[in-house]
């Protein structure tokens, strides 16, 4: 019997303001696979470019899709300091949706979650806990 797969990624819309912080913090960012993302190779600034820099040959309009690999290594990545916060936490929330979703089409439970904070939010609120 045929054994079936599916891989469930996302289109996702950024503006300019917001793809230049996401190169930033991967351009600045202390693992080498998260710089890896912005880096610019090629000839046509395609070939083997990080898929943050590919992004920007695209229509930022019309989106750009991602795999869940893609979003989960985006997301690694505005865990920086000078991330956009409520960008980490609308790509955390579409990572979210896309394990559901995946969930859903394998036939498994949903797993239960708490709130997203930004590491850096996350940091600052537990200094005031007792």
């Amino acid at each position: 019997m045929t054994e079936f797969t599916y891989k469930v990624g996302a289109v996702v819309r950024v503006t300019a303001e917001e793809l230049e912080n996401m190169l930033e913090c991967s351009r600045t960012h202390y693992d080498w696979k998260c710089r890896q993302a912005s880096s610019e190779c090629g000839v046509n600034g395609a070939d083997k470019s990080g898929f943050l820099t590919v992004w920007k040959l695209f229509d930022l309009e019309e989106g750009h899709e991602l795999s869940s690999y893609e979003l989960d290594l985006l997301c690694k990545i505005m865990e920086s300091p000078v991330a956009d916060h409520d960008l980490y936490v609308r790509f955390r929330e579409i990572l979210r949706e896309i394990d559901d979703r995946w969930c859903e089409l394998m036939g498994k439970p949903k797993p239960s979650r708490g709130m997203i904070l930004h590491p850096a939010v996350e940091s600052m609120l537990s200094k005031d806990r007792p």
